[in-house]
């Protein structure tokens, strides 16, 4: 039923990725009363993302769309942690983002090369591996909620 839409999917993907990250520094420079910074990263991703649109509709069709989208948001993120690192020292999990990056990497191969039944596997294997990566943030969590009942 989607099928002409299955290959706009996963670099929607990527840009959806994009635009979390912005919207958390985002709330990290409002918190900061730096929106001028908001303002400038946005307004250079916008552009970004207009010219390469207009750019690439033509030779790529509806993909264009979202790989201009995802240029965009990367350009908006690369000026705001550029930023924010002069501003308060970011510590940047390159750990984290490698992994992160491998794993969409590999999502994004299942996804394209797979039935339904090997992205199911691959999404139960990546929800296994979040709970683990993320084990002691979980945990302290659910403590904190239990002791406050």
């Amino acid at each position: 039923i989607y099928s002409g839409a299955a290959i706009i999917i996963p670099m929607y993907m990527l840009a959806t990725v994009a635009s979390i990250y912005s919207s958390f520094l985002s709330s990290i420079f409002g918190a900061l009363k730096l929106t001028n910074i908001i303002f400038i990263s946005t307004l250079a991703g916008s552009l970004v993302n207009v010219l390469l649109l207009h750019i690439l509709i033509n030779s790529f069709g509806l993909p264009a769309v979202n790989i201009a989208l995802f240029a965009g948001f990367l350009l908006n993120d690369v000026i705001r942690v550029f930023v924010l690192n002069k501003q308060i020292k970011l510590k940047i999990d390159y750990k984290f983002l490698i992994l992160f990056a491998g794993g969409m990497a590999i999502t994004i191969y299942i996804y394209n090369h797979f039935e339904v039944l090997g992205n199911i596997v691959a999404l139960l294997v990546l929800v296994i591996i979040s709970l683990f990566m993320f084990r002691k943030i979980l945990l302290r969590s659910t403590k904190h909620i239990m002791a406050q009942h």
